[in-house]
């Protein structure tokens, strides 16, 4: 496949074509994204129609995409794939050439389509960053679109991706496009056994420096993360381990980088009476969720300065969840006021580090009772006034069961305090002496307490 003049002059504007043989994976290698695959089959079938010189289907196959998701979601490598797959060269380009040369719109769409007409077999053209449209003067957003679809309805063998890393990214309904791309692909973060699957991958050749490595606990770990934020994970983690002069990479490498890549670092050094005030703290979210949740499982507990917070209690996430329970939410919101209970039992009052708990409880709450139907005083109604209840009234009921709820959960909570408070000063004294606990090291702190108050009560 030769390179012609028309190829050549449109690299001055950013646009490349991708030949088949320098794409090097595949829709079968790609790792997850089992839904977007199976949303782009019809593009197979309309290449696979075209070298097979069938006649017009009956049914027309999708030929004209919408893909959205943020940046590195892997919107690229999905069409590069299929460009593998099918065997068909690809112009990529960005949307925004046409907002840096708006005067060259009609010349540059011109030589596009005209490139990818004189592919007999098929081609694809893919418009990355498309809502870069958006931002044209209305005249040349006008000229580019009329003479967008001019050129779509001239083109028989091509399928044409738009790609926005706005994920909520929707044409217009005005926009003539909204009728000819609709059908839409919002890629998604992979899912558990994804995950797995991509660390196994991307860690196959350092078997020899991994060392007591779970992949199922580092998929659980990394929840909502696409394929390039795994990958940074693992090289984060292998350049910081090279540069503490360690000869092996551990899971807990893997979750300080984690732990870095979801609430940052921080350089703030605390006063010894913070420091302490902090392992109340975080000893106190342990202790409450330890004791009220069976199902509850720690991942590490720390008081080292964050971005965010002072210090830090991480659970180990055992499955993906996408809905809860009220019981369930009812946990978190004692685990939530744990901090604040060990504050007021240690110290007879509290800190300013509790408003970020207080803030997620209250909110959680509000979502109970006004959007759930979770209060069994109030029912199961909806207060919004569009939809549902909103009288002054049921206002006020609403805001009093609030109140009563949290006020209880927190007294729930301050007992549980209370009842444990041997474990809650062993927890906190061994954080200030390691400023960070693992799962089991936390275990066998609270069972070693338990096991020596039996044996004197015996």
């Amino acid at each position: 496949m030769k390179t012609s003049p028309s190829v050549r002059c449109l690299k001055k504007y950013y646009i490349s074509l991708v030949k088949p043989n320098e794409i090097n994976m595949s829709l079968s290698d790609i790792i997850g994204m089992e839904n977007e695959k199976n949303d782009i089959e019809t593009a197979i079938t309309f290449f696979n129609s075209l070298r097979l010189n069938t006649p017009t289907l009956q049914i027309k196959p999708y030929t004209r995409y919408l893909l959205t998701g943020r940046i590195g979601s892997g919107k690229s490598t999905l069409v590069l794939a299929l460009a593998k797959t099918t065997n068909v060269p690809v112009i990529v380009l960005y949307a925004s050439t046409f907002v840096a040369f708006p005067k060259k719109i009609i010349q540059i769409l011109n030589k596009i389509f005209n490139i990818a007409n004189s592919f007999k077999s098929g081609c694809i053209i893919h418009f990355k960053d498309f809502d870069s449209i958006d931002s044209l003067p209305d005249d040349k957003c006008n000229l580019f679109l009329n003479h967008f679809l001019l050129k779509i309805s001239s083109i028989k063998n091509t399928v044409i991706f738009l790609s926005s890393s706005i994920i909520n990214y929707k044409l217009s309904a005005e926009t003539p496009l909204s009728n000819i791309f609709n059908k839409v692909i919002s890629v998604q973060p992979p899912a558990l056994k994804a995950r797995e699957e991509l660390f196994k991958f991307y860690l196959k050749d350092y078997s020899s420096m991994l060392q007591d490595i779970s992949y199922e606990r580092l998929a659980r770990a990394t929840f909502g993360m696409f394929p390039i934020d795994i990958l940074w994970i693992i090289q984060e983690t292998f350049v910081s381990t090279q540069n503490k002069n360690l000869k092996k990479v551990s899971m807990d490498n893997f979750n300080e980088t984690i732990l870095k890549a979801e609430v940052g670092q921080s350089n703030l050094k605390l006063s010894e009476k913070e420091r302490e005030s902090t392992a109340y703290h975080e000893s106190g979210h342990v202790i409450a969720a330890y004791y009220s949740n069976p199902n509850y499982v720690l991942n590490r507990v720390e008081i080292t300065p964050r971005q965010s917070s002072l210090g830090l209690t991480k659970e180990e996430i055992t499955e993906e969840k996408f809905s809860a329970f009220k019981h369930e939410l009812y946990y978190q919101i004692i685990y939530l006021l744990g901090g604040m209970a060990a504050e007021k039992v240690t110290y007879g009052e509290t800190t300013t580090g509790v408003v970020s708990d207080l803030a997620i409880v209250s909110t959680l709450v509000s979502l109970m009772f006004k959007s759930l139907g979770m209060n069994e005083e109030l029912g199961p109604i909806i207060f919004e006034e569009s939809i549902g209840f909103s009288s002054t009234e049921l206002v006020n009921q609403l805001e009093y069961q609030m109140q009563k709820y949290i006020k209880e959960s927190y007294d729930t909570t301050v007992s549980i305090i209370i009842q444990h408070r041997e474990q809650l000063e062993a927890l906190a004294k061994a954080l200030l002496e390691k400023e960070v606990l693992q799962e089991n090291e936390v275990k066998n702190i609270l069972d070693s307490v338990s096991s020596n108050r039996q044996d004197t009560r015996n």
